[in-house]
């Protein structure tokens, strides 16, 4: 078969088949599942020990998905193939779901309304990362297509039989059967709280939800400023600043989940609650001051602007806390 000059083209073309890919979708669907495995981190502080293993995993897993997921965001920025890291994600994910297939949450106190969330969660998970492969695989096909209608009729008609899975009909995840509401609902502070319930808060156990809720809010607030230099962390201009920006936003995330776990015990350290909250601003302070240097390296003022309002955040949720930990322990 004679193979012409554009065929031979198409053929290398392959390699770019972003140019086929709906990246603000790829993007939106990125962006929702690096909340859900955000989420799901939060939800095993307390337990994530060598006293419940399958916890412990579910937590490490998490973490490393919310990072490869803001990995797929910077590549995308710069056109790099995401095909690898979306398979390495889809199979972590696939192996949270087995976790919940054993055993062993049937014999620990693992909290039964946490276990349910987080089910839902790794199951909402696992539909994002099939939808946004359905994506790649898509754009692939097209670009299949594409090629195969440069040769032979009978070759063109071959290729579109197939589909991504190489099972038939291709199997469609439309947006309506992913839900992600969940995500707004637990990222949204100003929905979920209200300041003068939390200081009129007295009973003890009321205080230790507080507690939690306030400390999920804070990884949250954190998790949204992340998100919004993660395609930044490939360009080579700007990486440095946006990975800084990542590493203190961490740092604070760190702090929140750590005050998710003190609202676990069944006595909270105060004292540890307040260092926590002092960390939180003391990475909060470095991050302002960064931005708001003379050679910060990220241009774009809505960037700019985002961090400096969710720095804010961070300031009124620590002093929430704050608050809380003095009205609720008050003599």
């Amino acid at each position: 078969m004679h193979l012409s000059n554009d065929f031979i083209y198409l053929i290398i073309k392959m390699a770019y088949y972003y140019e086929k890919l709906n990246i603000e979708e790829v993007e939106r669907l990125t962006d929702s599942a690096g909340k859900t495995a955000h989420l799901i981190k939060n939800y095993c502080q307390g337990y994530n020990n060598l006293a419940y293993p399958e916890i412990l995993t579910l937590d490490n897993i998490s973490g490393n998905l919310e990072g490869q997921f803001r990995q797929i965001k910077g590549l995308l920025k710069i056109n790099e193939d995401i095909k690898v890291i979306v398979m390495n994600c889809s199979k972590s994910a696939v192996y949270l779901k087995k976790i919940f297939s054993q055993t062993f949450f049937s014999k620990c106190n693992y909290p039964e309304n946490r276990l349910k969330i987080c089910r839902n969660y790794v199951e909402n998970l696992n539909k994002l990362l099939e939808k946004i492969d359905n994506e790649v695989n898509n754009s692939i096909l097209s670009l299949s297509s594409e090629i195969f209608q440069k040769t032979e009729n009978e070759l063109t008609e071959t290729v579109n039989t197939q589909t991504p899975n190489g099972d038939g009909d291709s199997k469609q995840l439309s947006r309506s059967t992913i839900d992600t509401s969940y995500i707004k609902q637990e990222y949204d502070f100003e929905a979920n709280f209200d300041k003068k319930e939390v200081e009129q808060e007295k009973n003890y156990t009321q205080f230790k939800v507080i507690l939690s809720v306030l400390g999920s809010f804070l990884t949250n607030n954190s998790h949204f400023i992340q998100d919004s230099v993660a395609s930044n962390i490939h360009c080579p201009q700007i990486n440095e600043h946006a990975n800084k920006v990542i590493q203190l936003c961490g740092e604070i995330e760190n702090q929140g989940r750590a005050i998710i776990s003190e609202s676990s015990n069944p006595k909270p350290n105060v004292n540890g609650i307040n260092k926590h909250c002092e960390n939180s601003l003391k990475s909060n302070t470095q991050l302002k001051d960064l931005v708001n240097g003379k050679g910060f390296l990220i241009k774009d003022t809505n960037v700019i602007s985002s961090i400096l309002n969710h720095a804010k955040i961070t300031e009124s949720i620590v002093d929430c806390t704050k608050k809380v930990v003095v009205k609720s322990f008050k003599a």
